[in-house]
């Protein structure tokens, strides 16, 4: 008996279907056309960083509707505005110097594409930046200073304690303990801010250290002194005495004594 061995097979139809589509330019504006927009940038500096730098866009045609559509960058960021036009300013903060770029300037009414590629310098001036040290008052006297550290920026400095008048010395004298605040102004016109405490060192603290008794009614007895906090070096007096650098007083007979 004869065997038929039937076998199963698929076919795959790919089917490729072609459909009609449009792709839409933008026709480059003939240079020569005197409705082609002309386009530029303008800015309010140099300025300081982080103030704000004011850009204003120049477009010039001769079309009644003066709107158009651009894009330009700053940083290296991009920006698209649509239906400003001459006169029209943005606003950003900027740190650091870098170019201002109009790219593309297009004309609505005449449907074509100005590629500017306008280059504007952009200048941003640094501000100084500031280090404080203070010595401290003393006994709740008016001896404290502050003196500022200036760098970066553009010298030469002024120095202005808020509240005062501005000086060229860094240095700030008779301060009694408490909160200051300063600007610091450079050639830029350019500012920083910092502010600095002056602390009330205090007065010193004094104690017996040792004393020597007195022999036979004799006055060669003695009496050391030991001080700490306050502001060294410590001068010693002996009440209704002289002072003196040491802090010990010899030659004492016995008695009460007050220093």
């Amino acid at each position: 008996m004869d065997r038929f061995i039937f076998y199963k097979t698929s076919f795959f139809v790919l089917l490729f279907v072609s459909l009609p589509f449009t792709i839409y330019t933008q026709n480059e504006c003939d240079p020569d056309d005197d409705d082609t927009p002309v386009g530029s940038l303008s800015y309010n500096g140099p300025v300081c960083a982080g103030t704000p730098i004011i850009l204003t866009f120049i477009l010039i045609s001769d079309e009644d509707d003066n709107e158009y559509d651009v894009t330009y960058s700053i940083g290296g960021q991009q920006f698209q505005l649509d239906d400003i036009s001459d006169g029209h300013q943005e606003t950003h903060v900027l740190n650091n110097s870098t170019n201002a770029i109009l790219e593309v300037i297009y004309n609505e009414d005449d449907d074509c594409v100005v590629n500017s590629n306008f280059v504007l310098p952009i200048t941003i001036w640094s501000n100084p930046t500031v280090n404080t040290f203070t010595s401290p008052a003393s006994c709740g006297s008016s001896n404290g200073s502050i003196t500022l550290s200036a760098s970066e920026g553009t010298p030469p400095y002024t120095y202005q304690l808020v509240g005062g008048g501005s000086q060229t010395s860094p240095t700030f004298n008779n301060l009694e303990a408490g909160n200051y605040n300063f600007i610091v102004t450079d050639a830029n016109n350019c500012s920083a801010f910092t502010s600095a405490t002056v602390i009330d060192q205090g007065a010193p603290m004094l104690s017996v250290n040792s004393t020597s008794p007195a022999s036979c009614g004799s006055s060669n007895g003695s009496i050391t002194l030991s001080a700490n906090e306050g502001t060294p070096p410590y001068t010693y007096q002996l009440v209704r005495g002289s002072s003196q650098t040491r802090p010990t007083f010899n030659n004492l007979e016995a008695g009460n004594y007050d220093f």
